[in-house]
């Protein structure tokens, strides 16, 4: 509760920083999760007024502790550093935002496509290339809030296996897009990112950290272990590199870069409201009599319902986000 009120005051604070379509889905979230929850007190005389204050906080303090990673992760480039260009600046550019952006998460899309749109509109290849590369970590990212959610909704579900099964799959799918890129679009007129790879080290050791720690205690909770990590491991790359001024550095990012994620915060609560509101809904006896079309989860019925919002979201979504996401969830609910 402590963290959770704490949550809701931040939201609070920064609510009048969210507009445009995360302010409607806010909205429109906390009125369905405050409707749910009336009917579950009139209905039962209780409501999970607790869950709407404490969901997703776990979550959020993973999201907030993996941002400041970008303090000692994500390489810069100057205004006059001219920007690499051709097939091979695609490959590079594609793999290095994807684990780049494994890690940080979607601040690797916002450096990188700042950089690349200073001079010039994004092109369609180069937000396709940054919307891809992305979005495959979440086939395996333990540092992505997708895999936190799936993990917490798939009892059983093992973090290693999950990523070590996901990772090949990620690859792939990079293949395949680098080579459905090279049939449409002129990539020699590709402009791209000069990602440094060396700096892939800080990424990586991180990543292993957590794997090796999941496996010698599996008690602890993996989004706990991500969170005290990546400060833990921040703080101490910080000091060895500005002494000082790493307090000064933290504290500047505490102080401007957590506000900018005003949006992921609301969503995220909104969301728990919403959650909240649904399961008092499914509580009332009168719910409880409907009949669903599938009683339980089994492989047929996952199978069939990830291979239907494949289909449908290959044609509306060419990101691919959604579907990975999706899939990926229905995946795990199956095993």
């Amino acid at each position: 509760m402590i963290a959770g009120l704490f949550g809701w005051g931040a939201g609070l604070l920064l609510a009048g920083n969210i507009a445009g379509i995360q302010r409607l889905q806010s909205l429109l979230m906390l009125a369905i999760g405050g409707a749910g929850l009336l009917w579950g007190l009139l209905a039962t005389g209780t409501a999970r007024f607790e869950q709407a204050v404490v969901a997703n906080q776990a979550m959020l303090a993973m999201l907030a502790s993996v941002s400041f990673l970008r303090l000692i992760t994500l390489p810069s480039t100057g205004d006059d550093e001219r920007l690499p260009t051709g097939r091979a600046a695609l490959w590079r550019t594609l793999f290095g935002v994807h684990f780049f952006g494994a890690v940080i998460n979607l601040s690797t899309v916002m450096i990188v496509g700042d950089r690349q749109s200073r001079n010039r509109p994004l092109s369609p290849l180069q937000a396709t290339v940054l919307s891809r590369g992305f979005a495959m970590a979440a086939s395996w990212s333990p540092f992505f809030a997708a895999m936190g959610i799936a993990l917490t909704n798939a009892p059983g579900a093992n973090l290693s296996v999950v990523s070590l099964t996901g990772l090949p799959v990620a690859m792939l799918a990079l293949g395949f897009s680098a080579w459905q890129f090279n049939n449409i679009f002129d990539v020699a007129e590709f402009r791209g990112y000069p990602l440094n790879f060396q700096a892939l080290w800080i990424p990586g050791l991180l990543a292993l950290a957590v794997m090796l720690i999941h496996n010698s205690y599996p008690d602890l909770s993996i989004l706990t272990l991500i969170s005290s990590l990546a400060l833990l491991l921040t703080f101490a790359v910080m000091l060895v590199r500005h002494r000082r001024k790493a307090l000064y550095g933290l504290g500047e990012f505490v102080t401007e870069g957590l506000p900018r994620m005003s949006g992921e915060l609301v969503l995220f609560l909104s969301a728990g409201v919403l959650a909240a509101g649904i399961c008092s809904i499914v509580a009332s006896e009168s719910v409880r009599r409907w009949k669903a079309p599938v009683s339980r989860s089994t492989p047929g019925s996952a199978a069939a319902i990830s291979f239907i919002f494949g289909l449908y979201f290959i044609v509306h979504d060419p990101s691919g986000y959604i579907p990975v996401s999706m899939a990926k969830f229905c995946w795990l609910r199956r095993t």
